[in-house]
């Protein structure tokens, strides 16, 4: 039998026994942790000087950035590296137009999209590479190219009046008039009422 004294030492060296195991146990390994990848689309980054941040120092494209704008073109220019030649009308090009031509070319945005595509090309075009023959631009329409003895470049029938504006992804070349790719579209610049742009 326990006496009472040797029942506590028991009972102690016990309770003692418990405290101490769990320490002289090997630490469970740790569990493995699954590392789960979340697969997010990042938005492309704008480029340094690129053919939209060039056209609005220009200063004088705006209705052509607005309509880049209005079709979602601008991103494409601001963000792609291209490179891409913009023939870019400039603003006393669009102020050729009458209102109604104007007011109908900008409420179509598809059709407005089209004409912006006959616009560029999907390469570098400087003038020193212009010569009598053609350009297959974004739209997949040709444009006509002409040096005339004087110099003067022409490009689907549009006079070049300011050349080789260089971006990081491409080149501008400012333009009087806006082109028409060959569709029936030009019958939109050319429907000039007798009351003129009034």
């Amino acid at each position: 039998m326990f006496t009472n004294q040797g029942f506590n030492r028991s009972a102690l060296t016990i309770a003692a026994i418990a405290l101490i195991s769990p320490l002289l146990l090997p630490s469970p390994a740790p569990a493995l942790q699954h590392t789960y990848r979340t697969h997010s689309y990042v938005a492309r980054h704008v480029i340094s000087n690129n053919i939209v941040q060039k056209l609005q120092r220009e200063g004088n494209f705006r209705m052509f950035l607005q309509a880049l704008r209005e079709t979602g073109m601008s991103y494409a220019l601001e963000t792609g590296y291209g490179p891409y030649t913009v023939f870019a009308p400039n603003d006393r090009a669009f102020s050729g137009l009458t209102k109604d031509a104007f007011t109908k070319l900008f409420q179509d945005k598809t059709r407005l999209k089209t004409i912006l595509k006959y616009h560029i090309v999907p390469r570098r075009v400087e003038t020193a590479d212009i010569k009598f023959d053609s350009l297959r631009t974004l739209s997949g329409d040709f444009l006509m190219t002409n040096v005339s003895p004087a110099k003067t470049i022409t490009v689907g029938g549009a006079v070049v009046n300011k050349a080789d504006i260089f971006c990081r992804n491409g080149v501008i070349h400012s333009i009087d008039t806006i082109m028409f790719p060959l569709t029936g579209m030009e019958n939109l610049a050319m429907a000039e009422p007798s009351g003129g742009n009034t």
